[in-house]
């Protein structure tokens, strides 16, 4: 379209103010109407803007080598930018889409769609990385990456934040040229924090290998973001230790800890080899290691392990003043004897110090013999975790079930905007994709997460019909019985006058692990 205009008007006897009259009052429009939904990006519009300039410099027999500044210098007679005429129309047209009721929602979900492929919670602070639009970039976006150069700010009356820290790890792996790359990786193996990938003390990034114990696939190689961040945060590399230490207290009610399986309901206890847990203990203010000798889950009682207590152990065969407290070997010994022992314990009397605690109070550990010549006798034990980082852990998820204000205060400062939910397994897709509203959502996920460590599970379902003033209601509800004591329940109106009782056992299904066995 512009070689054709172009061509026309040179062989044409019209004067510059016609071709003024025609670039800026029939061609530009023209344009700006074309591009609507569409941004042309910085190269094209100087090649669009070269041609119109050689028109209007042809029309005032100018050179080629005049100043193109003073073609487009509003005090002489000129002809406008073809940059700055879409910036404006452009964002004048996000403003009036925004504040539109019919077009407000869409773009509202762009926004959203947005958040999901940069893997962001704010796009105009990740755009803002970027020193010129890319091709990667929708029009939202790179609308949004072109007003930090006009120190122009955009606000919306919306935002969506993705829940469970406060730093999200696109801050630290901002480079233009592998940034897609890298979010593709993150996407994959599902990990959107920072703190998903460092010790829980936020003092140290995690080696590739305890990273790959997390993810699903972890037959990968070391992915490239992660050498990025050795680079560029990582303040000794040989000890992972970082340049700076996020807070403490930035992380969900739902920790994620594993905890140990529970046992099915019975009469007697189930023994157990080569299983490891540890606690916070309020009696001596200190993490509490132990191995798991057995397992109970009497009717009427909370699931309880046995642990022969172990105490941390010195090596002093090997003396190294130079390390961290991090990096320093994790051992474990056998207690000889204290006053956390539970002498009601009856069972293997070759331990001199047992201990009973609830199971779902308890974090599993992953622990193997220490190897060493002065470990004659297999009783010293290393465990895969640093001694202040499990700490850290017992500490946190003590704090979680014990202190209601430390809890609601940090329910409160992620409920204040809505958030997305990221999906990690079935039983949230499923919840997802099955039940409306979805403001019940969190309320399901809670339970997911409640009963995750469980792999027999007894429910109670019902449907009920109440009659109030010839105006009959139907309802339904369900109590977790396998452990009454967690006082797990849920229960809701139905407004069909069918199915009730078919929703009660679904909506028991969907919170169920799929390795569980769920009684109904």
């Amino acid at each position: 379209m512009l070689h054709y205009i172009s061509f026309k008007l040179r062989k044409k006897k019209i004067t510059h103010d016609h071709v003024m009259y025609i670039i800026n009052k029939v061609l530009l429009p023209r344009i700006e109407y074309l591009t609507q939904h569409i941004f042309i990006e910085p190269n094209k519009c100087n090649e669009f803007n070269r041609i119109l300039r050689s028109i209007f410099k042809h029309s005032l027999s100018l050179p080629k080598s005049f100043f193109n500044s003073v073609v487009h210098n509003l005090i002489y007679p000129n002809i406008l930018n073809i940059w700055d005429s879409q910036l404006r129309s452009q964002a004048s047209l996000l403003n009036a889409q925004i504040n539109n009721p019919v077009t407000s929602k869409v773009i509202e979900f762009l926004f959203l769609t947005s958040q999901c492929k940069l893997w962001t919670n704010d796009i105009s602070e990740t755009t803002k990385y970027f020193h010129k639009p890319s091709k990667h970039f929708n029009r939202l976006e790179n609308l949004i990456c072109i007003f930090h150069f006009y120190n122009l700010s955009f606000n919306t009356n919306f935002k969506y934040n993705v829940t469970g820290s406060l730093h999200p790890i696109r801050y630290f792996i901002v480079d233009p040229k592998k940034y897609f790359g890298f979010v593709k990786s993150l996407k994959n193996k599902n990990i959107f924090f920072l703190d998903q990938i460092i010790s829980n003390d936020g003092a140290f990034l995690k080696t590739w290998k305890e990273i790959k114990k997390l993810l699903k696939n972890n037959r990968r190689r070391r992915s490239k973001w992660y050498d990025f961040l050795k680079d560029n945060i990582v303040l000794n590399p040989s000890t992972n230790r970082l340049q700076f230490t996020t807070q403490s207290d930035n992380m969900s009610p739902d920790l994620g800890f594993p905890r140990p399986k529970i046992i099915k309901c019975n009469n007697h206890s189930v023994p157990c080899k080569n299983q490891w847990a540890a606690f916070w203990s309020p009696r001596v203010s200190s993490i509490v290691y132990g191995k798991i000798l057995e397992k109970s889950h009497f009717p009427g009682d909370s699931p309880k392990v046995y642990l022969e207590h172990h105490i941390p152990f010195k090596d002093m065969s090997n003396p190294n003043h130079n390390i961290t407290p991090h990096s320093t070997p994790n051992l474990l010994t056998p207690c000889t004897g204290c006053d956390l022992h539970d002498s009601f314990y009856i069972g293997d009397v070759r331990p001199k110090c047992i201990i009973s605690y609830f199971s779902n109070f308890t974090i599993t550990l992953h622990v193997n013999i220490f190897k060493k010549d002065n470990n004659q006798f297999n009783n010293i034990f290393i465990v895969h975790k640093s001694d202040s980082e499990l700490r850290a852990d017992t500490f946190k998820d003590y704090k979680i079930r014990t202190d209601p204000l430390f809890r609601n205060r940090i329910i409160s400062s992620q409920s204040n905007t809505p958030h997305l939910y990221i999906p990690s397994n079935i039983n949230h897709r499923l919840v997802n994709g099955l039940l409306l509203p979805n403001d019940i959502f969190n309320e399901f996920y809670i339970l997911i997460n409640n009963l995750a460590s469980f792999t027999n599970l007894e429910f109670y379902t019902d449907g009920s019909l109440k009659i109030d003033d010839d105006n009959p209601r139907m309802g339904f509800g369900w109590i977790f019985t396998s452990d009454t004591n967690l006082n797990i329940k849920f229960s809701t109106q139905w407004p069909s006058s069918t199915r009730a009782e078919i929703m009660a056992v679904l909506t028991c299904l969907i919170i169920v692990a799929s390795l569980s066995d769920g009684f109904y």
